[in-house]
């Protein structure tokens, strides 16, 4: 074996054993990821791309096209899709890990040893990777996409391969609603540079990528337009971005990630302190990434979802200027500090999977709290444990409605993921993902979470008269917390049968909505 492949083969060797960890401790399937997964199995039926057949027109609730295609075949084989999405995303989780621990070893720290394995390092030890990797939505195979474009037009300064960033580029756009914006990102500075340096070659290969991406984004909104009759997917309009209220928000989502991971804002900053010297293409143009992430997720007002899911492009960029930094320091012979420094980065990053922290509790939770659906500041690990715990929750519920409803049983519902997979009902939805009217509604006074600008509250649909207004479980020896909003002669009860997988004394709670006046 030749000393580069030895040095990237132990490079790869820190990365993936605690990535594979940490994959391993967060393993779990969001609520949202059952979205994608229903309008999957309506396309496999032959009932097309849509969440409640019989909706004329029907409505873009899903943000991951391709992702929905992928998923498709396993539906209409039968086999339920948790296993397959979970394993495309540790697959693109590793591809990705691999490309990035490549990269350092061949561009970034060519000559380091301490560089190349605080960068390998802190990679794998990233909680946001290897959450991601798992979670059954299409978020890591969108990063790896990211980053094949990034490195195929902007990772060699000698070499960039025009028809690989255009296969990039189209994926980007249709593995998630907004990927075009990060096309336009790295095309744009791929065109830019190519042009400020006369690089025949670059700018021979950023406009195939950015050509292709745009014909095929220009067919996908006009094929979006002729079947849900909208230019935009219906989740962009049910989630708000750019007011002064998201604007706040969004900075304690970003400000918050960094204070959950100071790690890896020491990475991301410390090129800075040796100026030109770390900045060449592959840093500068990371450092731009990084930058415009950050910024997109003050505008659209943050996200909900633990260890910042919209900001997981950056981490590998965030890793290639933290590595950079350190060759620079292993240069000028300061190889230990620069250990010591990494190790710190290392630390502060992973800690953050088993809840210890740097930045105090108070601190955080007084200038980072963002997720207004919980009345008590959260950390990434704890709200990663609701999200497992609650979706969990609502696989019981769908089962259970699915037992005990009829087949064209309507229900109201503001987790729309599991209950809706689960049960196959009509769901009329708080949050307007699936409901289009909801999601044309004006922003509401309230504090709300990221996502959940527009809920209307479950009354909202009364006029509708769903078959069920209210659906919960009730755990054996538990009271209901609320008072039906109808008489307890129209309310009913169901005992949930252990021998169909339910817990011994759970009951179905169904609650139908006031009689409207006709």
């Amino acid at each position: 074996m030749s000393p580069t492949a030895k040095r990237l083969s132990w490079a790869l060797s820190l990365a993936l054993l605690p990535y594979l960890f940490l994959v391993q401790r967060f393993a779990f399937v969001c609520d949202d990821a059952f979205i994608s997964y229903r309008y999957a199995r309506n396309l496999a039926r032959g009932k097309g791309l849509v969440y409640n057949p019989g909706v004329e027109p029907p409505v873009e609730g899903y943000s991951e096209f391709l992702w929905v295609l992928m998923i498709a075949p396993f539906e209409a084989m039968g086999i339920r899709p948790e296993g397959p999405a979970m394993a495309m995303g540790i697959l693109s989780g590793l591809a990705l890990v691999v490309l990035t621990v490549r990269m350092l070893a061949r561009r970034i720290a060519p000559q380091g040893t301490w560089a190349l394995a605080a960068g390998a390092l802190l990679l794998g030890c990233s909680p946001t990777i290897a959450v991601w990797s798992t979670g059954g939505m299409g978020t890591m195979p969108f990063a790896l996409a990211v980053f094949l474009l990034y490195e195929r037009l902007l990772g060699n300064k000698d070499a960039h391969h025009g028809v690989q960033a255009a296969f990039a580029a189209i994926a980007c756009v249709l593995l998630r609603a907004d990927g075009a914006l990060f096309v336009f990102l790295l095309g744009g500075m791929a065109l830019a540079l190519g042009a400020l340096r006369k690089d025949r070659c670059l700018l021979r290969a950023a406009f195939t990528a950015s050509l292709a991406a745009a014909l095929v984004f220009a067919a996908h909104t006009a094929w979006r337009y002729g079947y849900y009759g909208d230019w935009l997917p219906n989740t962009a309009r049910a989630k708000t971005g750019g007011s002064a209220f998201a604007l706040m928000r969004g900075a304690s989502y970003v400000g918050g990630f960094f204070a959950a991971m100071p790690g890896l804002a020491v990475a991301a900053l410390l090129p800075l302190a040796f100026g030109r010297r770390c900045f060449e293409r592959p840093t500068f143009t990371a450092f731009a990434g990084v930058l415009s992430l950050c910024a997109y997720g003050v505008w659209t007002g943050g996200d909900f979802m633990t260890f910042g899911r919209f900001l997981l492009p950056a981490v590998p960029w965030i890793v290639i200027l933290g590595t950079k930094a350190f060759s620079a320091m292993e240069e000028d012979g300061r190889g230990p500090i620069a250990g010591l420094l990494a190790a710190a980065c290392v630390g502060t990053t992973i800690c953050a999977a088993f809840n210890f922290h740097v930045v105090p509790h108070e601190v955080r939770a007084q200038h980072f709290f963002f997720r207004y659906n919980s009345r008590i500041f959260r950390t990434e690990a704890e709200q990663w444990s609701d999200m497992d715990f609650r979706a969990a929750q609502w696989h019981t519920l769908g089962r259970a409605v699915a037992l005990h409803t009829d087949p064209d049983a309507s229900l109201v519902a503001g987790a729309i993921g599991a209950l809706g997979y689960e049960s196959d009902r009509f769901l009329y939805d708080q949050f307007g993902l699936v409901t289009r009217e909801v999601a044309l509604r004006p922003t509401g006074d309230k504090r709300m979470s990221p996502g959940h600008d527009k809920a209307v509250d479950r009354n909202y649909f009364d006029d509708k008269q769903p078959t069920w207004s209210w659906s919960y479980v009730l755990p054996a020896g538990q009271k209901a917390s609320r008072q039906p909003r109808v008489p307890l002669d129209r309310v009913r009860v169901i005992d949930l049968d252990p021998a169909d997988g339910f817990e011994p004394g759970a009951r179905l709670i169904l609650e139908p909505p006031p009689l409207v006046q006709r």
